[in-house]
């Protein structure tokens, strides 16, 4: 008993038992003590109850463990003791292939059990949900926001903005590996054992914990899709109608505008003369009434265009754009718009004809005071 190593009192009461059969069939050996007795009585009667009892019991045990219960239970030889405790050494060193012939013996299959199968699914399923909903919701997120704001300053494509988001993402995922490996243990999902066997199913259910918790992560990961506002760009419009060289001259005539809250990127009344692409912030146009009241007339942001009536009719500004967060733009002058970004002027003129947001200018005529 002392060379098998293990606590479990299941093992010692096999072991027991097995001295209790070999002793009650020997003429001289002594008496078996009362004390043995019970538990040897006890893993009997299980056994006999369930016969598949002892096969369950070992399969939980380490390959050496098996091993080393093999010889203890293996009939006597001239090597043995009377007590039949194994020569010294046995049971010690590396296995042979007669150790894994036997161990194969006990009946021993590749097959999991329901109990290792469900954990080993589990403890790679939870932990995969997390990283699935993380990833993909700062893939989503960031793209938003690349999109809104390089994408807008530099004019790259939704492609190229969800790939430079991919990367945060991926970086962020190898970072929050630690953390949701120590989330896992804190849920306190019981360790499962295995035998060299059952290796080849252990993955099987472990990668199926991967993949479907995976699958299940991204997808709740895509309800953050729920936060973002979509609606049509102008600045998409406008780099669709203009060929790669006009994006090229169009991008070298850029300049930056900065606008802290409350300055105006647009003044009523005053000459028009810059095309403000937003890169990043909200403004509010504020037009005048027929009695010369300012009024709000709606909110812009990221990838939205201003100035571009002004510089299509010609007309001093018919509204005040004021910043309503810290604004940055990308702004062009209208000699330029008119000189490089020609197909543009189209794009606007349909985006004023027909843009809900630009019903207040379409309706001038009758609901707001012209600029002198």
């Amino acid at each position: 008993l002392s060379r098998l190593h293990t606590p479990n009192t299941w093992v010692q009461g096999l072991s027991v038992a097995r001295l209790q059969v070999r002793r009650s069939t020997s003429a001289t050996g002594p008496d078996t003590p009362s004390s043995t007795l019970a538990p040897a009585q006890r893993i009997a009667g299980l056994m006999a109850q369930d016969p598949s009892f002892a096969q369950n019991l070992v399969q939980n045990f380490t390959v050496e463990e098996r091993q080393r219960l093999l010889r203890l239970l293996s009939p006597p030889t001239p090597e043995t003791s009377s007590e039949g405790a194994p020569p010294k050494g046995a049971g010690e060193g590396p296995a042979t292939a007669t150790d894994t012939d036997a161990t194969d013996n006990l009946g021993i299959d590749q097959t999991l059990t329901f109990y290792q199968a469900k954990w080993l699914f589990l403890r790679s399923f939870i932990p995969f949900i997390a990283f699935g909903v993380t990833s993909n919701a700062i893939l989503v997120l960031t793209g938003d926001a690349i999109d809104n704001t390089l994408g807008v300053a530099f004019g790259l494509s939704t492609l190229c903005a969800a790939g430079l988001a991919n990367a945060v993402s991926d970086t962020v995922g190898m970072l929050s590996t630690a953390p949701l490996e120590r989330m896992t243990a804190l849920m306190g999902l019981p360790e499962v054992r295995i035998t060299p066997a059952q290796k080849t199913a252990a993955q099987w259910a472990t990668s199926a914990g991967q993949i479907l918790g995976m699958i299940l992560g991204c997808l709740l990961g895509l309800l953050t899709l729920l936060l973002i506002e979509e609606r049509p760009r102008a600045v998409d419009a406008i780099g669709d109608a203009l060929t790669p060289k006009q994006k090229l001259e169009m991008s070298r005539a850029m300049k930056k505008g900065s606008f802290q809250e409350g300055e105006k990127l647009l003044v009523y009344g005053e000459p028009g003369d810059w095309l403000h692409i937003i890169v990043s912030g909200e403004v509010a146009v504020i037009t005048r009434d027929k009695n010369g009241a300012p009024t709000k007339v709606c909110e812009m942001g990221p990838g939205e265009v201003v100035g571009e009536l002004e510089i299509l009719h010609d007309h001093p500004c018919v509204a005040d754009v004021v910043a309503m967060t810290s604004v940055r733009t990308q702004k062009i002058h209208r000699d330029t718009v008119k000189a490089c970004m020609g197909p543009a002027m189209d794009v606007f003129k349909e985006t004023a004809d027909t843009a809900g947001h630009y019903d207040w200018y379409r309706n001038r005529a009758s609901t707001i005071a012209a600029p002198k």
